[in-house]
């Protein structure tokens, strides 16, 4: 028997009692298969696409490209394999199998990572229903800490169908990462017209750092589809994210900063004030002066906030950032 075909007999082996299971993920054999490997990249098949790395979108069109023909090609669940055997010449990417040594050192590796990735990508699932889950809760304590009352009458001031978060859990770097740069993308949240999407990478890092990937984009995506202001260097993102533990980052223009510096002695003297009365976090009280800041700050919802109670919101924003020591 020669190697070729002891090789492909072994992978049915492993493979064809995983296709029976629909969640133990895709995997195929191919023969004589002709791939494109990228020589610039170590060998990667980029058959279906270029690297995430280059940034050359005709893979087909550069000289780096070669088409060629393989004697085994195998897609694990997560990579393309491919493999020439016998006395071949070597080539950058592909496994050369010369004996049966060789052969049988590739295939209990091949075994090690498919079991090492079933496992990763059951504790993946797991994570992901946790964190999704979370993600949902947080969108209702925003929607209740955006509840304005008024002579009994409570109006929801933020509005998010928190049962259909459009978000999408990735566990490598976004595509375009530049890994010489001082700063890696871990979330983004996109939108075009009317559809958006949150995207959270590396989501198998710590789970506090991922629950704040969430709170942060969370708020950018609520900020947006209630029609206010969004962007990472606005006063009102940098105060949700303070209130909420999300990490804002970006440094804000002059006005902005002005109106965020206001709005954390404010703040402060509101949390003291709670404190002195005893009031509780979700007190009626406590949460219709924290949304008179905050709209002050800037947001605006669909534009509800109409122009006398934005002007007594500025007048309570300034009034309370000058006050001090109000315990």
């Amino acid at each position: 028997m020669s190697l070729k075909r002891e090789f492909i007999d072994m992978l049915h082996l492993i493979i064809d009692p995983l296709l029976e299971d629909e969640e133990s993920g895709y995997y195929d054999i191919e023969e004589d298969s002709y791939r494109d490997i990228c020589m610039k990249y170590n060998g990667e098949d980029v058959s279906y696409g270029n690297f995430y790395q280059c940034n050359n979108d005709n893979c087909m069109g550069c000289s780096e490209c070669k088409h060629m023909k393989v004697d085994v090609s195998l897609f694990d669940g997560e990579w393309i394999r491919n493999y020439f055997f016998g006395n071949k010449p070597d080539v950058k990417g592909i496994v050369t199998i010369k004996n049966r040594k060789q052969l049988m050192n590739e295939m209990f590796q091949i075994k090690e990572d498919i079991e090492f990735s079933k496992d990763y990508y059951a504790k993946f699932g797991v994570k992901y229903n946790d964190y999704l889950q979370y993600a949902k809760e947080f969108a209702e304590k925003l929607k209740k800490d955006f509840t304005y009352t008024m002579n009994e009458t409570e109006t929801l001031m933020l509005s998010v169908d928190s049962e259909n978060l459009p978000i999408v859990f990735h566990t490598d770097y976004r595509k375009d990462t530049d890994f010489k740069s001082d700063t890696l993308v871990t979330g983004d949240m996109k939108a075009i017209g009317n559809q958006s999407v949150i995207n959270i990478y590396c989501c198998m890092d710590k789970e506090e750092e991922i629950k704040q990937r969430l709170r942060h984009e969370l708020i950018h995506y609520c900020l947006y589809i209630n029609e206010t202001t969004c962007s990472d260097d606005s006063a009102i993102f940098h105060v949700l994210c303070q209130i909420y533990d999300a990490y804002a980052y970006e440094k804000m223009p002059d006005e902005e900063q002005m109106v965020y510096d206001k709005f954390v002695i404010a703040f402060d003297n509101l949390n003291a004030l709670k404190e002195k009365q005893k009031l509780d976090d979700n007190s009626t009280a406590y949460r219709n002066m924290k949304l008179l800041l905050l709209f002050a700050v800037g947001y605006n919802p669909h534009n509800l906030v109409n122009e006398e109670l934005l002007n007594t919101c500025t007048e309570t924003l300034n009034r309370m950032s000058k006050e001090r020591n109000v315990a």
